[in-house]
């Protein structure tokens, strides 16, 4: 490459500084490079401060569970790959005070738990809780408030677990990793590890669940769990955030998939901004190329000229826009979480380079198809004004643009599966949306009104209806993807507050003798206690498929699935469960002489392959037998209520030994009325779940900050966008307007019909974005997010509104120059 042509590439950049369309691709590509690091800082810094919240609830990145204490080989294994590695064991056992025994959930962990959050802890019973300065001493214990209600303890009582004494030095008022599942939990204890061998308590044979925390990074979780998954038996269990608590791996993975959509929209919103920004600079370039062709300048030296340029608009505007939207997403990430503080700029940060790639990658790629036209298109036909062809190497040079946005997007969301629905999605609109602006705007066009300024504005869409119908496409993607992050986040938040209403069960009763189920009922009652219905609990587990082993029966993909390796809790009901819905099939008064159906919940049955008419076969105690299944129901699992695999009707499970349980909401005021429940009912175990509950909503309030955020970004970031597209295409009407102003024509004619003229095109693009909206929820909500779905005729007539009112005003300010400067002016600085 000649230094001169450089030379002359870059003075002629320097003398176009001054246009409209070289300022335009340059703010274009700097949003483009910005857009994607701020999203990425952003979006990686919320998914992780989220994921850190939600790990804390667990203790550890990752728990082990198992019947006896893990290998050796195994902890040696995390600590190689440089984890931190927290054993523990949880058991129950008598607590002895005095005359009075009580059964305990009892926990002995290690100095180092929990490896990820903090313990919470009292000074007085249900005092107001600190976060503790480590582990109970070796001859102290923390014990939980309902064991103080239980026993009448007070802190510095001494109680005696096996063959040892030990002072309660607190009150235990949180504590993550207390298992996977409320019911085996409670009243707890949490004692130091190395007091345990003195207890006595766990001896060859006990039965103890060991669960050892595990934490670090990313990388090295993954290498240890892929290469400790292969050696674990049946009755091993890895827990983590979205096993281990699924009302807040749920959670979590909607917030996450939300986030990888809003970075989707604000590289496809940069990537049309760019590609108009870089078509309307080249057109500007052709005729130039025409005439450079004529004195007899190479065609390869043309396009090479030119695509120096783009490079050097790029390496200007692309690291400049990274380091602008990486220093904005600092500053959200300080203005939303202050007490958390970001870590430096470094210069090693990969999505630095990245977003400056993306930048470059689309500048280049959607500026490189107009400029490789330079080179095929006849002088003539530039010359003349006639329209130049698309050749083979544009469509080529276009792929190719598309399939590099499509990586980085993947890059950027790190989810394939979205980015290829989102860009089959909206490809799909594109090619529908060509024909529907088409039709719609003839529609438009024989509307019969007696308006000039109407008609001249229809009009001028008409003549230009190839360039209106890119035009609306273009519009209608950018409000597509604000009214989809809309719609997608009220429903996010309107199931999260259906989820966890006010009045949410907070504690659960459990242990329920038959015979103290309706006194247990009667005294909520009394007590003036909101209660669910009370539930029996039969353990029995699923062995077979219609008649075959279940695990030869369901595909090998499901074969280890949880709920074939444990018992489950099985119940009978009269009616369908609170939270619940019949999805296909019908309850039982379909089948009132028939004892022997059940009902499923729809996830275990899609994942086992369960359907409809096959016949399930249970072992209780030592007695097998069969049940139909006559209907698949939904379950609501994070409403904190009593929720089942499998529910038979009543008159099949009475003969088995069974317990009952339930839930309730009681206010903080109003504890003071469990002592009193528990001195009535002794045998029964009250689980207080508010700490989860609480960390439920704090999670789902995070999350509700960062979508709300994300969503103004790409608000923000498509208004520009926006902007930047109606100048992009106000060249054709300055030109046509001036001529008109010329010829005698009044500014307020010229200003209503420029205003009709973007009315109307903002009525198409808003049916567009309306259309290609309501099939992206239907996609999102059903396969992604497991949404309920519905049309919204409220979303049509918002979506109309606000584009109509967007394009209209936006239009007639970015035209604005006609009604104040010399239409000669004008005409000489827009000759094309």
């Amino acid at each position: 490459m000649r230094p001169g042509l450089v030379s002359l590439a870059w003075r002629w950049l320097r003398r176009e500084r001054r246009h409209g369309e070289l300022r335009l691709i340059l703010v274009a590509t700097l949003l483009a490079a910005a857009v994607a690091a701020l999203t990425g800082r952003f979006t990686g810094h919320i998914n992780d401060r989220l994921l850190a919240q939600g790990v804390e609830l667990l203790g550890a990145d990752l728990i082990l569970d198992t019947p006896a204490p893990p290998p050796a080989p195994w902890l040696e294994q995390a600590r190689t790959l440089g984890l931190q590695v927290s054993p523990g064991v949880e058991f129950a056992s008598v607590v002895v005070h005095g005359e009075q025994v009580q059964l305990a959930s009892i926990k002995a962990a290690a100095a180092n738990y929990p490896l990820r959050g903090r313990i919470e802890i009292a000074d007085t019973v249900r005092g107001e809780p600190r976060p503790a300065p480590g582990m109970p001493a070796t001859d102290e214990v923390w014990v939980e408030a309902r064991l103080f209600d239980l026993l009448d303890l007070a802190i510095g009582d001494r109680i005696q677990l096996g063959q040892q004494q030990f002072t309660i030095g607190a009150a235990l008022a949180f504590e993550p990793s207390r298992g996977g599942s409320f019911f085996n939990l409670s009243p707890h204890i949490l004692m130091h590890r190395d007091a345990l061998p003195a207890t006595g308590l766990i001896q060859p044979g006990s039965r103890a669940t060991y669960r050892t925390g595990f934490a670090g990074g990313l990388n090295a979780l993954d290498a240890f769990r892929a290469w400790l998954e292969p050696q674990l038996r049946d009755s091993h269990k890895l827990v983590d955030l979205h096993s281990g608590r699924p009302a807040m791996g749920r959670a979590l993975g909607r917030i996450e998939q939300y986030l990888h959509l809003g970075s989707a929209s604000a590289l496809l919103l940069a990537g049309i901004a760019i590609a108009v920004a870089a078509r309307r600079h080249a057109d500007r370039h052709i005729t130039s190329s025409a005439l450079l062709r004529t004195y007899g300048v190479d065609g390869r030296r043309i396009v090479l000229l030119f695509l120096l340029q783009l490079l050097m608009l790029g390496l200007i505007a692309s690291p400049a826009g990274a380091l602008l939207g990486w220093f904005g997403g600092q500053g959200l990430v300080t203005l939303l979480d202050p007490d958390t503080p970001a870590p430096p700029l470094s210069l090693l940060d990969p999505a630095l380079p990245i977003a400056a790639l993306t930048g470059l990658v689309t500048l280049l790629g959607f500026g490189l198809a107009p400029i490789l036209a330079i080179r095929t298109v006849p002088a003539l036909l530039v010359l003349r004004r006639l329209p130049t062809p698309m050749s083979a190497s544009r469509w080529l040079a276009y792929v190719s643009a598309g399939t590099a946005l499509l990586l980085l997007m993947w890059y950027q969301t790190g989810s394939l599966v979205l980015v290829l629905r989102f860009a089959l999605g909206a490809l799909a609109l594109v090619v529908v949306a060509a024909v529907l602006f088409q039709l719609l705007l003839g529609l438009v066009r024989r509307l019969d009104t007696r308006r000039l300024w109407w008609r001249f504005g229809v009009a001028n869409l008409w003549r230009r209806r190839r360039f209106a119908t890119a035009q609306g496409i273009a519009f209608g993607l950018i409000f597509m993807c604000f009214a989809l992050l809309i719609a997608v986040r009220q429903e996010l938040f309107a199931t999260w507050e259906a989820q966890l209403p006010p009045g949410t069960p907070n504690h659960f009763a459990i242990n329920i003798q038959p015979p103290q189920a309706e006194p247990f009922a009667a005294a909520l009652r009394r007590l003036d206690i909101d209660y669910d219905a009370i539930y029996p609990l039969v353990r029995g587990r699923l062995i077979e498929l219609n008649g075959a082993p279940i695990r030869q029966a369901v595909s090998k993909e499901t074969d280890d699935h949880n709920a074939l390796r444990r018992e489950l809790n099985l119940t009978w009901s009269e009616t369908v469960p609170y939270g619940n819905e019949v999805l296909s099939g019908h309850w039982w008064e379909g089948t009132p002489q028939r004892r022997d159906v059940i009902s499923v919940e729809s996830q275990l049955a899609e994942q086992l392959g369960i359907e409809i008419g096959d016949r399930l076969g249970f072992l209780i105690g030592g007695d097998t037998f069969e049940a139909e299944v006559i209907n698949l129901r939904s379950v609501e699992w994070e409403s904190f209520r009593p929720n089942f695999y499998i529910i038979f009707p009543p008159g099949m499970l009475e003969d088995y030994p069974a317990t009952w349980m339930t839930s309730f909401h009681l206010p903080d005021e109003r504890r003071r009325l469990l002592p009193e429940l528990l001195r009535e009912f002794p045998s029964v175990t009250l689980l207080d779940v508010d700490y989860v509950l609480n960390e439920v909503r704090r999670l789902f309030d995070q999350g509700s900050r960062a979508i709300t955020a994300i969503l103004v970004l790409i608000l923000a970031s498509g208004a520009a966008l926006l902007v930047a597209t109606v100048i992009a295409s106000a060249g054709q009407r300055l030109q046509q307007n001036a001529l008109l102003r010329a010829l005698g024509t009044d500014s307020r004619t010229l200003r209503q019909a420029q205003f009709a003229e973007f009315l109307a095109l903002g009525f198409l693009a808003g049916l567009l974005a309306w259309l290609g909206t309501e099939l992206a929820r239907y996609g999102l909500f059903s396969r992604v997010f497991e949404l309920p779905y519905q049309p919204s005729l409220t979303l049509l007539a918002g979506v109309l509104a606000v584009t109509m009112l967007t394009l209209g005003l936006t239009g007639v300010w970015a035209t604005r120059r006609i009604l104040t400067r010399s239409p000669m002016l004008l005409l000489r600085e827009n000759p094309d």
